[in-house]
């Protein structure tokens, strides 16, 4: 969704890859390397100041953690078909709630982003 490339896009690209290849001929061939190389585990050897750091990025994140709340709610009051039989993206309706809620929290917007498809433009 970064890209040039909508994410469908690559996917259907993809899917005709892997349909291809499935209906292809084996062909005799060695094992490849991966399958004769074993997975080793990696020891890192981290100096003073990497540890520090890291002890910091882990103190940091802990405490937002902690800050954080979250709560599942099950809505049945009314879902994506009724959205979209009004006309409206299920996504984008999520996304504006999000926007709404933020708002009524903190008495002010903020900035969003939201990925969109562009292939139509190229």
């Amino acid at each position: 969704e970064h890209s040039a490339f909508d994410g469908h896009t690559v996917l259907s690209y993809a899917t005709r890859v892997h349909a291809h290849l499935s209906r292809a001929r084996p062909i005799d061939a060695p094992p490849s390397a991966c399958e004769r190389v074993r997975p080793q585990l990696l020891r890192w050897h981290l100096d003073a100041l990497a540890r520090h750091l890291l002890n910091g990025a882990q103190t940091k994140f802990d405490s937002f953690v902690a800050r954080t709340e979250s709560a599942v709610i099950h809505w049945t009051a009314f879902g994506k078909n009724w959205i979209k039989k009004n006309k409206m993206s299920p996504d984008a309706f999520v996304q504006v709630a999000f926007q709404l809620a933020y708002y009524k929290l903190y008495g002010r917007p903020r900035s969003t982003y939201e990925s969109c498809q562009v292939k139509q433009f190229y």
